[in-house]
């Protein structure tokens, strides 16, 4: 219907038909779909054709009778098998390149990931979760699991549904399926559907389909709808609905392993994916080091026991995934959203690419290219990690709140080495929540050296993170942490925290040590009113310390600087203070001499006292 003009020749051969397809499309569309041909009679012709660009473009179409083709069905251009010397044919080709990856690449890290879990069994197989949302790339991932594991001879009778994934093409005797030789790997699959209620009855279709599959391929089947998580339409968003079906993935997973297996979570992605998140990347302005696309396994230390995401098909080009599906005649789901450049992942997709293979001579050289920049950056990136560790290892402090500091270089010039540093530590601190970009890399990095005499500031980094300087320090604070040095908090710092003991149990285990201290209070202030805080902001509290007595106040920053208090650590000293914040006297102050937990309590010149005629307070230093 979106073609001008359609062209096709017919010859026949061996019960197979050959067509050459011709059309001008007056737009970038993508055509599938069924059509009676009429010269090849009681035959249905399963064709698919990609447009992307004004000019004619040929492709095969496969020519499928009422049963479904040989699994054997070659990938040679005349459709015919050899056999007197067999190739392998595109299926085969297909599931192995799934079949390497997991056994090579993908369940060897899993393994090591947990490798305080013992090796899968039957009794206690490999958990998988496929992540199917009905399209093209995850029915497809769907049916290769089943068809790798398909003959496996799967004992439903006494209720063992462990799968066996075959680590070679070729069969094998059924033996070493005990965890000590994996010939073939027991695997337990689960499927995760995602409805985000976003597409009406289509939305709806893909559930009912993908439920269908399950029954059929005998998997597990488990959806989650977007209201039942509290969400609504006006909520939704991108970012929203992939932290969604990430939490829920790896909860169900947890659920399934209960820490007792070893579990992945597979998805999709495949060769074109890896593509277009290399040029996003480009568009969103990323440091050199973090060109590369996707990797097949990706491990997460803030995550759970389990929590590994894998990726099988990263080899695998969309045209080959739609090729699998469609010479056995397996259906799909077409998600229509995905041809609306409301978001920029699809205009890379559906404009981007076909321009930029258009103008470089094709897919397969423009993936090269996007390749050999993965390659690139990977490298890049691996030797600048070495040494970037290494400075901040030996620079870097950490702070009394337990968090690793970076050292601004010396005068402020940063190397190509340095902002590999300041870029992996602002990753490792906020968690991975903060990846910078070049651009904000830059910021900062201008900012300190535009402005060498400005030892203290704030700036805003993005994803509500905000990067604070105080002397030759940087440091990371997010929207948990923005309010954790304010006047008034408990003096906590390295897992260490002081308080004062006024009828409170605490565990012993826990105590590090007790101190007693001696004040003079003057009428009308009551100990009970005292209490352990950080100086936070609140530079301008007064103090005078001994040595000072009969001297005017002096500001509690000023004090920190007379002890060579680093700038970085003067707001997180512990003092004792009334928390009726009558006035801004600091009765007393944590001096620390560098070590954790080690350092002295001096009082206030007019609140010292002897042991003899003082109050006598208890402070408890212990382990939070």
């Amino acid at each position: 219907g979106t073609c001008s003009r359609l062209v096709y020749r017919c010859s026949i051969s061996n019960r197979r038909a050959r067509f050459a397809l011709a059309a001008y499309a007056p737009t970038p569309s993508l055509l599938r779909g069924t059509c009676a041909c009429p010269v090849v009679k009681h035959q249905k012709v399963e064709f698919y054709y990609s447009e992307q660009s004004s000019h004619p473009r040929y492709t095969r179409a496969v020519v499928c009778s009422s049963r479904k083709l040989s699994n054997n069905i070659s990938g040679a251009d005349n459709g015919d098998t050899d056999t007197n010397n067999p190739a392998p044919g595109a299926r085969q080709i297909f599931l192995d390149t799934i079949r390497q990856s997991l056994c090579q690449d993908i369940i060897p890290k899993v393994l090591e990931y947990n490798s305080e879990l013992a090796a899968p069994t039957k009794d206690s197989p490999l958990v998988m979760v496929l992540a199917v949302s009905g399209g093209c790339d995850s029915v497809a991932l769907l049916h290769a699991m089943k068809q790798l594991t398909d003959g496996n001879d799967n004992d439903m009778n006494t209720g063992n549904t462990a799968y066996l994934i075959p680590l070679s093409s070729r069969k094998r005797a059924k033996k070493g399926i005990d965890g000590s030789s994996f010939e073939r790997i027991p695997c337990e699959i689960h499927v995760a559907h995602f409805d985000h209620q976003q597409r009406g009855q289509e939305s709806d279709g893909d559930l009912f389909f993908v439920k269908n599959l399950c029954f059929e391929a005998g998997f597990t089947f488990h959806a989650y709808c977007w209201g039942d998580n509290g969400g609504s339409c006006d909520s939704f968003s991108q970012e929203t609905a992939r932290n969604w079906r990430r939490e829920k993935m790896i909860s169900l997973l947890e659920t399934l392993t209960n820490n007792q297996k070893h579990g992945v979570i597979v998805t999709a992605h495949h060769r074109d994916d890896c593509d277009e998140t290399i040029l996003l990347k480009l568009l969103r302005g990323a440091h050199i080091t973090s060109l590369s696309g996707m990797d097949s396994v990706n491990t997460n230390a803030r995550e759970s026991v389990g929590s590994v995401f894998a990726k099988p098909m990263l080899k695998i080009p969309k045209a080959e995934i739609e090729k699998f599906l469609t010479m056995q005649g397996l259906p799909w789901r077409e998600d229509s959203s995905n041809a609306s450049d409301k978001y920029l992942r699809n205009r890379v997709r559906n404009q981007v690419l076909p321009l930029l293979s258009d103008l470089v001579g094709g897919d397969e050289i423009l993936h090269k290219r996007l390749k050999s920049l993965d390659e690139q950056s990977r490298m890049v990136k691996a030797d600048l990690s070495t040494r970037a560790a290494d400075y901040v290892a030996e620079s870097a402090p950490n702070s009394r709140t337990g968090s690793k500091l970076f050292t601004i270089p010396s005068e402020g010039v940063f190397g190509i080495v340095h902002e590999q540093a300041l870029h992996s530590w602002a990753e490792s601190e906020s968690e991975g929540q903060l990846i910078l970009s070049y651009e904000q890399l830059k910021r900062v990095c201008d900012q300190i050296s535009s402005y060498p005499s400005r030892k203290q500031w704030s700036l805003d980094v993005g994803n509500k993170w905000i990067m604070r300087r105080n002397g030759d320090i940087l440091l990371l604070e997010g929207e948990e942490k923005s309010d954790a040095v304010g006047g008034g908090e408990s003096a906590e710092y390295h897992g260490i925290s002081w308080m004062l003991l006024d009828g409170i149990d605490v565990a012993e285990p826990d105590i590090i040590r007790k101190q007693t201290m001696h004040l003079s209070l003057p009428a009308g202030y009551n100990e009970k009113n005292l209490a352990v805080e950080y100086v936070g902001g609140n530079t301008g509290h007064r103090f005078v310390p001994p040595w000072r007595r009969g001297r005017g106040p002096m500001k509690i920053k000023d004090f920190l600087r007379s002890q060579k208090i680093p700038l970085h650590e003067r707001e997180f000293t512990p003092v004792i203070r009334f928390v009726d914040d009558r006035d801004d006297t600091v009765v007393a102050v944590y001096v620390s001499d560098g070590q954790e937990g080690d350092g002295k309590w001096i009082v206030h010149a007019n609140f010292e006292a002897t042991k003899d005629s003082g109050t006598e307070i208890h402070l408890l230093q212990i382990a939070t």
